[in-house]
């Protein structure tokens, strides 16, 4: 009843006279050390599928690899990407599979030392 009411609940059991050793019970998302209560999620991992981004990995990146940067929408974007791979010897017309780990790293996660001026450096795109 004391945890229905309370959220919390401490029982102290006695061990041959010994110090008590406690059991604590909470509900939802509590820590009992700090007693700090946190909010919920909604329970999923968001997280990005590159098999849905890169769905051909035999396409370039002018031939559009990046899926999401190839609708109206998103022109612009890919603009961006072709012009700033240019500048950081990022190859355009090499399939995204051949591209070695650091360059399809460039183009996921933006430029190293991003100082946040898109149109000096690719922002990335995930």
């Amino acid at each position: 009843m004391a945890l229905k009411r309370s959220g919390r609940m401490a029982v102290y059991r006695l061990v041959d006279n010994a110090e008590a050793e406690i059991w604590q019970f909470l509900t939802g998302l509590h820590s009992p050390d700090s007693n700090l209560r946190y909010s919920g999620g909604f329970g999923r991992v968001i997280g990005v599928d590159y098999g849905l981004v890169i769905p051909d990995p035999k396409k370039t990146l002018r031939a559009g690899a990046i899926k999401t940067l190839q609708t109206p929408a998103w022109k612009e974007a890919q603009d961006d990407l072709m012009r700033h791979a240019e500048a950081a010897g990022i190859p355009r017309d090499t399939a995204w599979n051949r591209l070695t780990p650091e360059q399809q790293q460039w183009v996921i996660g933006g430029s190293p030392n991003w100082n946040g001026k898109w149109n000096q450096q690719w922002y990335g795109h995930c």
